[in-house]
């Protein structure tokens, strides 16, 4: 039997070998043949991921003719990092680099580490291993065992440790430098929200950790329109919240972030994850403690730029300040913490 359309209704196609959909159905949630999975994986074949209006959450942004937005690529593969690891090793392919490597190898805090773990046999890799700092949360720990990644822990020094397996066969993607981090942002995410809010977008945020959700989207934005205000969340000083850095600790990022940041905004760890539950909560989101992050340093620069009469300056021609903040990954990972940083009443 062939495969049709009739009255919205879908015909399967058989054959002696599988069972799949139709292939000129082009349905874009259906992955067949021997790639599937890597086409499954290639943030190429995403549609846009959700963004969705939360101003509600803060009575300040409806008196005051603010719309907040949260970018939420989470929740089509888990993590924007996926973004990222795919087109670095994508890139890699194309220049030959994988050829007679034993392996991956990455300094990560999670994230990177088990995106790599999931893409990497689909490239033909068949050792992924990631360099974590000891202190690295459990959950995170248990998600890396999942993605069957080697774990190997360190104090201090993941990215020098990285290096040296880099020395012995190993291909060393290196996340805090590879030009093709933010380059994969620029193609899959930073177009989507553009479109999402019809350019009418004033006002970028996002947390600083490896820099490539940062700088892909401003290099597009600040092409589109250059008034576009783009704010960098850090840490105030180094806590344990995953995906984010404190000003010192971003000297160990070699992407040029500094030139593509208007705003830095420095955050602590309490408000971050209060804010991630804020966000689950109330907005129905799959927002981890960076994501609340984001948020906390978002509406902080908000306020500080209304008090000092600033505000006018990033409405749009429609006389609204449309705001985006991303959503890098959801709590499910970090779990433990919450209860570190936060009072009972709170969680």
């Amino acid at each position: 039997m062939k495969g049709a359309l009739d009255n919205g209704r879908c015909f399967l196609s058989f054959d002696k070998r599988r069972f799949c959909m139709n292939p000129y159905m082009k349905n874009p949630t259906v992955f067949c043949g021997e790639k599937s999975v890597r086409d499954f994986l290639n943030p190429a074949n995403y549609p846009a991921p959700p963004l969705v209006e939360v101003s509600g959450l803060w009575n300040f942004c409806k008196e005051n003719g603010i719309q907040v937005h949260a970018s939420c690529p989470s929740f089509q593969n888990g993590t924007i990092k996926l973004l990222a690891a795919y087109n670095m090793l994508q890139e890699a392919e194309n220049a030959g680099m994988l050829d007679e490597i034993k392996g991956l190898v990455e300094s990560t805090s999670g994230n990177m580490g088990c995106a790599l773990g999931r893409i990497g046999k689909h490239f033909g890799i068949k050792t992924v291993k990631v360099i974590v700092p000891s202190d690295v949360a459990p959950g995170r720990l248990e998600a890396l065992r999942m993605a069957g990644v080697e774990i190997e822990f360190v104090k201090s020094g993941a990215i020098a440790r990285a290096k040296e397996y880099a020395q012995k066969g190993y291909l060393h993607l290196n996340q805090y430098g590879n030009k093709h981090n933010p380059e994969a942002v620029k193609k899959w995410l930073a177009p989507r929200i553009w479109g999402q809010t019809r350019g009418k977008i004033t006002v970028f945020c996002s947390a600083m950790g490896t820099c490539g959700t940062m700088i892909g989207t401003s290099d597009f934005l600040k092409a589109k329109n250059k008034k576009i205000a783009i704010l960098g969340i850090h840490l105030e000083k180094d806590e344990a919240v995953p995906g984010i850095r404190t000003l010192a600790r971003l000297a160990e990022v070699s992407l040029p972030w500094e030139r593509h940041v208007d705003y830095l905004v420095g955050v602590k760890a309490k408000e971050s994850y209060k804010n991630s539950v804020m966000l689950c909560r109330a907005a129905g989101l799959d927002a981890g403690p960076s994501s609340g992050s984001a948020a906390s340093g978002l509406m902080a620069w908000l306020y500080k730029t209304w008090k000092s009469n600033e505000l006018d300056n990033f409405r749009n021609e429609n006389g609204l300040v449309v705001a985006v903040f991303v959503c890098p990954d959801g709590p499910q990972a970090y779990i433990d913490k919450y209860s570190t940083f936060l009072d009972p009443m709170d969680f």
